[in-house]
């Protein structure tokens, strides 16, 4: 039975305040002592001129709210859980690392932080690891940013219950926070998780595992263009697509629409959109509710039996409509918003969109037939739409979801039995979510270019294919329920994406760019060596995984590949789920670091197996 949670009088002997200067902050930081819990922590949104406004209020030394930390266990280690605080400790320690400056008020021109300050920031430019922007800040300004005390309370806690009932608290009460924030912070149920999750990957902030270091939360965070990390708020569906504004964005409310959208998914109704009724799907009632029923538990009943599958519906509905707009020459908000010229943000049209192709291909058995018939249908069905200002009631919802299907089935055609089981196809987001796992979970993730070199014979690659397995043992052998996955058709760089296109000399070769990486696919070597055979190329590839010296079972059990689609480029997904125990690859087991496959020692195998306990 777990521990029950302290009363409010047992935490507060747990409790210690405390001032520890940015100096010392920033070596926690550089040291992974600060993790984000992202079951219950937003995302970083911070944009540049409120993390300026903020550092500059600490070089004038005025007073900055309290930090609250949680002492806790992470892989062997005590470090700092971040419960309030969080925007303004990355604040701090991005602006010493230089991704933005203060603007001086003497001559209104943007100064870094003089890294010669700190020893640490120096030792770390003296080795090359960071780089001094110019102009820099005058030393003493820089010198009293480094000294100034920040004010912690720590507390030292058993449970993890014990932490998520302090944020939700600390939160329930919704300062500075948006409706939407309030409600994820007020629920840690299995619906405030799968909206969550959808969210995520629907912004490409996704990430494996719930625990992430300070430092890798920056990297998978929205971003400005001032900022030069993580995930640009132009380029997130939902500001692309013109379905929300760039501050709707950052008040989450994405996952208002998520929420909703799956609301509706998992219930026998279409409810009327507004504050309450959202509320009542996380369980939030008020006196003057207009409805208490048992929505919440439904949902949370629904989604307990299996929350995966339902994360993966409702990405499959989303990675369709990205298919939509790319056969079309416009954006989602021209094809579905007939006041696209006036209405610049189209969220209830969004809604209407996702439930009429969820109903027709989960409901109804059917498959979209033409994309780029079905883009036109939408144009033309956009006329006939009746959304109104203000709340978006049931009624009006049923009305516009069976109008909208009428007018577009053309474009479907009835599902036939070797069509893929619709909630298990791996699509574009899929993908995108697995490169960005290598910013934070880089010993999981690995890329391969292609199985055959690119030498005058094109032969076989053999050796890549004992390379494969042993990094997949090596990523089981991470611990208990770690995943991992290998995907080959991605070039290394731009550099060896150009190779490939000029090896096989066709421009249909040309990648496609996500991010840093550079998709090529296989498609040049099915083509090449196996007369467009996809078939016969993973005949060939699995046929030598067979010949690999690792167990049998495990191989069968536990490591699965599959061909998936990227923009027309064929890749090759590999994933490997950890088993019960380490796996052996020959007579030696490996583990990652980074994106290293490390023998482990004989003296060091209890420490591997402690991690399968």
């Amino acid at each position: 039975m777990a521990d029950p949670i302290k009363t409010s009088s047992e935490v507060r002997q747990d409790v210690s305040i405390r001032g520890d200067n940015v100096q010392r902050i920033y070596s926690f930081f550089r040291n992974g002592i600060f993790i984000v819990n992202r079951r219950y922590q937003r995302k970083l949104v911070w944009n540049v001129e409120e993390k300026q406004k903020f550092i500059d209020s600490i070089s004038k030394t005025y007073p900055v709210p309290l930090f609250l930390l949680a002492t806790t266990q992470h892989h062997g280690t005590e470090r700092f859980e971040i419960i309030d605080g969080m925007q303004r400790l990355n604040a701090i320690c991005s602006f010493i690392e230089q991704e933005f400056g203060i603007v001086s008020e003497e001559d209104n021109v943007e100064k870094y932080f003089d890294l010669d300050t700190m020893a640490e920031t120096k030792y770390l430019h003296d080795k090359g690891i960071l780089i001094q922007k110019e102009p820099k800040l005058d030393r003493v300004t820089c010198l009293r940013i480094a000294n100034y005390p920040l004010p912690l309370s720590i507390y030292t806690i058993d449970s993890g219950n014990q932490i998520d009932e302090i944020f939700r608290r600390i939160n329930s009460g919704g300062r500075q926070l948006s409706h939407q924030e309030v409600r994820q912070s007020s629920s840690l149920g299995h619906f405030a998780d799968a909206v969550r999750k959808i969210a995520s990957k629907i912004r490409g902030d996704d990430s494996q595992f719930d625990i992430l270091t300070l430092g890798d939360m920056s990297k998978i965070s929205v971003s400005n263009k001032q900022l030069g990390y993580g995930i640009k708020v132009e380029d997130i569906f939902w500001v692309k697509q013109s379905v929300l504004s760039r501050e709707k964005l950052r008040q989450s409310s994405d996952e208002e629409i998520v929420a909703d959208a799956l609301g509706s998914m998992l219930l026998p109704d279409h409810f009327t959109s507004n504050k309450d009724l959202l509320d009542n799907l996380y369980g939030i009632y008020s006196l003057d509710s207009p409805t208490k029923d048992d929505r919440h538990k439904m949902l949370e009943n629904n989604l307990s039996k299996d929350q995966e599958y339902w994360i993966n519906v409702f990405i499959r509905i989303y990675d369709e409509i990205k298919q939509i707009v790319q056969y079309s020459d416009t954006n989602l908000n021209n094809l579905i918003n007939v006041n696209s010229s006036t209405s610049r943000y189209s969220p209830k049209q969004f809604l209407t969109l996702f439930w009429a192709l969820y109903e027709l291909i989960f409901k109804d058995n059917k498959v979209i037939s033409d994309y780029v018939l079905l883009g036109k249908k939408l144009e033309a069905a956009k006329r006939i739409s009746k959304v109104t200002s203000g709340y978006y009631s049931g009624k009006n919802k049923r009305i516009n979801v069976d109008a909208l299907k009428g007018v577009i089935s053309s474009a479907f055609r009835e599902k036939a039995s070797e069509d893929d089981d619709p909630a298990t196809t791996t699509g574009f987001t899929k993908i995108e979510n697995l490169l960005v796992y290598n910013y934070t979970e880089q010993a999981l993730c690995e890329f391969k270019q292609g199985f055959h070199q690119l030498n005058s014979g094109g032969s076989f690659d053999n050796n890549l294919v004992l390379k494969i397995v042993k990094t997949l043992t090596a990523m089981a052998n991470y611990g208990k329920n770690a995943k991992g996955y290998l995907i080959v058709g991605i070039a290394d760089d731009e550099t060896a994406s150009e190779r490939i296109c000029a090896y096989y000399n066709k421009i249909n070769y040309q990648p496609v760019k996500f991010n840093n990486f550079f998709i090529s696919g296989i498609n040049a070597e099915v083509e090449t060596y196996y007369d467009g055979s996809f078939e016969k190329y993973l005949l060939k590839i699995n046929n030598q995984i067979k010949t690999q010296p690792i167990d049998k079972g495990f191989l069968a059990n536990n490591i699965s590949s599959k061909l998936v689609n990227y923009y027309n480029k064929s890749l090759v997904l590999f994933e490997v789920k950890a088993a019960d125990k380490p796996v052996y690859f020959g007579d030696q087991y490996f583990v990652r670091n980074t994106n290293e496959n490390i023998e482990v020692k004989p003296q060091h195998f209890g420490d591997l197996y402690m991690k399968f306990s």
